[in-house]
């Protein structure tokens, strides 16, 4: 089992993103959401003996995610953190062979990619490199900009940290935030569908509230791209203040839920609440309701009686 130590609030540099989500105190975003979910599932997967369980290896997204994050922010980084297979057909013994000679030589937190992806994902971020949104907001600062850099403050009574994917400081007590999001398709319609369902709200608000309490006002920028070479688009989102807004009233509805639930030591299910009076947990069933965006059999949206 890791052991958990308090970070000093502040900014904290080289900081392993493992140990960001896992092995340091404090909530962040991620952990909001797993509390919003269910207090049960946010105590498994980050306070929890087995806490390390649940620590999964990176779905191919992530891994790509990793990679262009590497080649835009810190491509010195990219030698070691990505190693380049061989294409050899491993059906073979000559491909078996070579596979096993290239594993051998793989440091093994690596992320392995084909050839052929490793170029798509170098053509991404030459892409995002020459878009106008970079040029405007990273380029012009390129002395000021700092990535994957640990913020940690306290909002509501509660430790909370935060670690923006990229932040520009043109003066000491301003910022701009770049979170990069690969997205299927980040026209703006489906993007705002997919930034509510994901959450992306609630990490733009603790992300902005950390830094505002540490006397720093920031702005919130979604730099969005997909991976389609033969569409290959880059757009810029601003974090609206009614956006924001609706961040904060969730995400302080998890911290008050989290110093509720370690007042008395309980986590519930979904289905469970705790009494704020006698930390007793009761057990309840859940209506079930057809969702917002359901329709009839006819295509007519659903519209209930009461």
């Amino acid at each position: 089992m890791a052991q958990t130590r308090e970070l000093e609030l502040g900014t904290h540099t080289e900081l392993p993103i493992e140990d960001y989500h896992y092995r340091t105190g404090g909530i962040s975003p991620t952990g909001a959401k797993a509390i919003l979910r269910s207090p049960r599932d946010y105590w498994l997967r980050f306070r929890s003996p087995q806490r390390d369980q649940f620590i999964k290896p990176d779905t191919p997204a992530l891994k790509n995610g990793k990679i262009i994050h590497a080649m835009l922010l810190e491509p010195h980084l990219v030698r070691s953190l990505v190693a380049v297979a061989p294409q050899v057909d491993r059906r073979t013994k000559t491909g078996k062979q070579e596979w096993a000679a290239f594993m051998e030589t793989c440091p093994p937190d690596a992320l392995v990619v084909r050839e052929d992806e490793y170029l798509r994902l170098q053509d991404c971020a030459d892409r995002i490199h020459e878009s106008e949104v970079w040029k405007q907001l990273v380029e012009p600062y390129r002395a000021v900009v700092r990535a994957e850099t640990t913020f940690v403050s306290e909002l509501d009574d509660v430790a909370v940290k935060v670690r923006p994917d990229l932040i520009v400081e043109p003066k000491p007590d301003e910022a701009l935030i770049i979170d990069l999001k690969s997205a299927s398709d980040p026209m703006p319609e489906p993007f705002q569908r997919a930034a509510y369902s994901l959450g992306y709200h609630i990490s733009a608000a603790m992300n902005v509230d950390v830094l505002a309490s540490l006397g720093v006002r920031a702005e919130y920028v979604f730099l969005t791209f997909n991976l389609d070479p033969d569409y290959p688009t880059v757009i810029g989102y601003s974090a609206s203040a009614a956006f924001l807004d609706f961040g904060r009233i969730e995400y302080r509805e998890a911290l008050a839920t989290l110093r509720l639930c370690e007042r008395y030591d309980e986590w519930p299910l979904p289905n469970q609440q705790i009494d704020p009076e006698t930390g007793k947990v009761g057990t309840y069933l859940i209506d079930l309701d057809p969702p917002p965006y359901a329709k009839t059999a006819s295509g007519q949206p659903y519209r209930p009686n009461h």
